[in-house]
C-alpha cells in the first residue's frame, strides 16, 4: 500500500496508556504525538473526532499535524524520528487494528535523568520538589489495572510495550507478563536495568519473542551524570545478567540525544559495538531548555568541529553510526538559537545541580567544550 511521505502507522495499529499531570488516564499514538484533547477511553481513540483527523492527515495530506512536531522538528534537521522507526515494525500499516500496546504503567523510577518528566519518575519529581523547581510533589500513577483491562479488549494485539517508569520496579507488571505469555505475544521492555529483580527474571525466560532495549546516554561519567545517581559499573554487570538468563532475546541500547552528552556519542557507539548492542535514538525535542536551542551559534560552531575531529578518530564504530554522527553535525546547526530557553534552562540545571551538589571541577568536565554554558550555570548556582 503506497503511503504519502507523512505517513505514520502509530495512529493506526498502535494505542499508548498514559497519565496527564493530574494522574487522569489518557490514551493516545505510542509515539510523542501531543493530543490536542484528552482521550480518556480506549473507543476514543478508536473511533473519536481526533484520531479520526490524524489518521486522515497521515493518509492525505503533506504537512504534518501540529501534534506531530516532535518527529517533524528532528525530520527537519535530517535525524531520524519515531515515526521513521515505527514504519519498519512489522505490523507497519493502516490496518486500523491495534497490533501494539503501550504502557506508561507508572511513575515508579529510580533515577532523576535531568531531561525526564517528573511525572514520568517518581525519583525526579521528588528530587525537584525538594529542589525548589517544582511546586508540589506530583501523584503517583499506576495504570497496571487499566492496561490488564485493555488488553483483554485488543483481540488483535500481537506487542506489548514497557514504557515507564522502571520496569523492575513495578510489582504488578508480573500480572501483564502472565497475560503476553498466556497469549504468546511480543514482549518489548524498556529499562535503565540499574536494578533487576527475580519475580519478574523468572517470568522473562518463559517469553520467547523478548525485546529488552538498555536506556543509557553516555559511557562512564558521563552515563552517571546524565542517569544520576545509576552507577556504570552497575549497568554493565546487570546488561551481562539479562544477557545470559534471556541469551535468546534482542538486545539494544536507547539513547536521548542532546547538548548534554552529544560530545560522548562516539564512546557510547564503541562501547555498545563491544556489547554487541544496536544502538537507537531519539533527539531530545522536550524540555526545550535542554535542547539544541540553548547552544549559541558558536557553541554549535565548536561542538560540529569536535565532531568532526573525533571522526577521524580510531573509535571502533560502523560506518552507519558514523553516518549518524554525520546526521548530527548537519542537523544540529540547524536549530535556531533560543537566548529566552537558555535562560530557562541554566536556572533549571542550576536548581538541580545546586540540590545534588555537583561541583564547580565536575560541572566543567562533564559540559566539555560548553564552557561559557557550564559557567553560566555555575554562577546560577552561587546566586
Amino acid at each position: 500500500m503506497h503511503h504519502n511521505k507523512i505517513f505514520c502507522n502509530a495512529p493506526f495499529t498502535n494505542v499508548r496508556i498514559e497519565n496527564r499531570a493530574d494522574r487522569s488516564v489518557i490514551f493516545k499514538p505510542c509515539c510523542v504525538y501531543h493530543a490536542q484533547n484528552p482521550i480518556p477511553t480506549l473507543d476514543d481513540f478508536l473511533n473519536g473526532s481526533e484520531m479520526q483527523a490524524l489518521r486522515h492527515n497521515k493518509l492525505s495530506e503533506t504537512v504534518s499535524s501540529s501534534g506531530c512536531d516532535n518527529c517533524s522538528v528532528p525530520e527537519s534537521m535530517g535525524l531520524t524520528s519515531i515515526r521513521k522507526q515505527l514504519l519498519n515494525q512489522p505490523w507497519a500499516s493502516a490496518d486500523k487494528k491495534t497490533y501494539t500496546l503501550e504502557i506508561f504503567f507508572g511513575n515508579t523510577c529510580n533515577l532523576g535523568c535531568a531531561m525526564c518528566s517528573a511525572e514520568l519518575s517518581s525519583y525526579a519529581a521528588e528530587e525537584r520538589y525538594q529542589a525548589g523547581i517544582m511546586p508540589i510533589r506530583p501523584l503517583v500513577a499506576d495504570n497496571i489495572q487499566v492496561a490488564l483491562d485493555t488488553m483483554d479488549q485488543l483481540p488483535d494485539l500481537k506487542s506489548v510495550t514497557f514504557i515507564g517508569g522502571e520496569f523492575f520496579l513495578a510489582k504488578r507488571n508480573v500480572e501483564i507478563l502472565d497475560k503476553i505469555i498466556q497469549r504468546n505475544i511480543q514482549c518489548v521492555i524498556t529499562t535503565n536495568a540499574t536494578v533487576l529483580t527475580e519475580p519478574l527474571l523468572h517470568k522473562l525466560e518463559q517469553i520467547q519473542d523478548l525485546q529488552i532495549g538498555i536506556s543509557a546516554d553516555g559511557t562512564e561519567d558521563v552515563y552517571n551524570f546524565m542517569r544520576y545517581p545509576a552507577d556504570w559499573h552497575t549497568l554493565n554487570r546487570n546488561i551481562d545478567t539479562l544477557k545470559k538468563r534471556m541469551p535468546w532475546a534482542d538486545y539494544c541500547v536507547r539513547a536521548v540525544a542532546q547538548p548534554l552528552n552529544i560530545q560522548n556519542f562516539h564512546e557510547l557507539f564503541e562501547w555498545a559495538n563491544k556489547k554487541m548492542l544496536p544502538v537507537y535514538y531519539q533527539v531530545l525535542v522536550t524540555p526545550e531548555h535542554l535542547t539544541w536551542k540553548i547552544l549559541t551559534p558558536e557553541e554549535k560552531h565548536n561542538l560540529a568541529k569536535l565532531l568532526k575531529t573525533k571522526q577521524s578518530a580510531e573509535y571502533k564504530i560502523t560506518s552507519k553510526q558514523k553516518n549518524t554522527i554525520e546526521d548530527f553535525i548537519n542537523g544540529i546547526v540547524q536549530d535556531n538559537y533560543d537566548a529566552q530557553l537558555r535562560t530557562q534552562g541554566v536556572e533549571y540545571l542550576a536548581k538541580l545541580f545546586a540540590h545534588r551538589k555537583i561541583s564547580t571541577d565536575s560541572m566543567l568536565k562533564h559540559f566539555g567544550i560548553f564552557t561559557d554554558l557550564a559557567n553560566e550555570v555555575i554562577t546560577a548556582m552561587k546566586a
